[in-house]
């Protein structure tokens, strides 16, 4: 039992989660931030990038294009295998009816990193409620 607890905060440790959200609007919906922030997010097209730490949800940075999004998150994914002499990673690429971005952000993948794995799919309906349509994003475990 200690072995596989100590696997688990392993992985845990090497594993991240980013998502960039297409718009704030769902997420004021839900009553996660105010509508006064939704509608300066929208005015100003803020892509919030989410990732999570220790089981809560935790801002990592703003874009305005999925673009730069992406750029933000393979940058974060070279740091974290130099950080780990990591020389390969697996990766699951969830979106929210966003299979465009999803597809880019695979090819980009395959292009950047040595890949074991890359698993595509999409976001469940109840997730997808709170994130809203074209919400996308990579979970990677730097190996």
């Amino acid at each position: 039992m200690d072995e596989i607890l100590e696997h688990i905060k392993e992985v845990d440790k090497r594993s991240d989660c980013c998502l960039i959200f297409n718009t704030l609007e769902y997420v004021a919906k839900g009553g996660r931030i105010g509508k006064i922030q939704s509608l300066l997010g929208i005015i100003l097209s803020i892509k919030p990038i989410i990732g999570f730490r220790e089981g809560t949800t935790t801002p990592l940075g703003k874009v305005r294009t999925h673009e730069q999004g992406l750029n933000f998150i393979i940058t974060k994914i070279k740091e974290d295998m130099e950080r780990f002499k990591s020389n390969r990673i697996r990766s699951i690429i969830e979106d929210s009816d966003n299979s465009e971005w999803s597809n880019k952000a695979k090819e980009r993948l395959e292009k950047e990193f040595t890949v074991d794995e890359i698993w595509q799919t999409q976001v469940s309906a109840v997730s997808g409620t709170h994130i809203g349509p074209g919400c996308w994003g990579i979970t990677y475990y730097c190996l």
